[in-house]
Formats: C-alpha cells, sequence, structure tokens
C-alpha cells in the first residue's frame, strides 16, 4: 500500500522488511527494520535509525533486538505521566540480573492521510533498569 503524506511517502506491506518511509523533503529513506503487534491491537514498528541509537548509546541491548520485540509483545504497559503520546513496555527476563527489566519507550501518534488517520506508533529508546 502506497500512502502520501505531507512530505513523506509510506510504502506499506506484510512484513516488517516491505515497510519503508521516504522523507522527500529531507530526500531520505526511513528504514522499518521491524512491526510488531502489541497485546492490546496497536502495531509498533521501530527504524533502523531507532535500533542503532539503542543498540549503540546502550551497550547492553547490542544483542538483545528479540527480547526487545518480545517487550512490546507481551510487556507490561504505562502511560508515561509526563507525556500522554508516550507508553513505556516492560518485561523482566531470566538472563537479566534480579530487580532488572528492558524498558521500551513507545511514541504513540497519528499520520494524517486522504480522510483518515493512520496510527503511527514507533519505538523512541529501549534499555535497562532496575526495579524496585
Amino acid at each position: 500500500m502506497l500512502i502520501e503524506f505531507e512530505s513523506h511517502i509510506f510504502i506499506l506491506g506484510n512484513s516488517a522488511t516491505q515497510a519503508i518511509c521516504f522523507n522527500l523533503k529531507a530526500r531520505e529513506k526511513i528504514v522499518i527494520k521491524a512491526r510488531v503487534q502489541d497485546q492490546y491491537g496497536n502495531e509498533i514498528y521501530i527504524t533502523e535509525e531507532r535500533w542503532q541509537h539503542i543498540s549503540t548509546g546502550h551497550r547492553e541491548m547490542r544483542n538483545n533486538f528479540e527480547d526487545l520485540l518480545k517487550t512490546l509483545r507481551l510487556g507490561k504497559r504505562k502511560q508515561d505521566r509526563e507525556n500522554p503520546k508516550k507508553f513505556l513496555y516492560t518485561r523482566r527476563f531470566g538472563h537479566m540480573p534480579p530487580a532488572t527489566v528492558m524498558l521500551v519507550v513507545v511514541k504513540f501518534d497519528f499520520v494524517r492521510t486522504v480522510g483518515r488517520n493512520l496510527p503511527n506508533n514507533f519505538v523512541l529508546s529501549a534499555y535497562y533498569r532496575h526495579v524496585k
């Protein structure tokens, strides 16, 4: 499916590898690395750029991409107190130290297209967090 919106063209397919966004103003291609559905039915995507930010800025995340996706699919979700468009997904894994969770920050938004709004829910960041 091809969707034009302001300065972006979205090409959506049935798999993560078929999802690409072109920013026409900046003349850049935004590659969607993966798309998943959370347990509430919301589709969430992570771009290649965001994964590079996460895996270089939070080195402990480097080999945990699949756990990040699992956190989105099955983790607990809580709305951010300061920004109602942000949601925090958390999940514990057996390989993590005690009292540690993976935390994935997702921004929920919409893209206005001709005659309708489409969900635009994407990963901002992810890291491990100590919990009490």
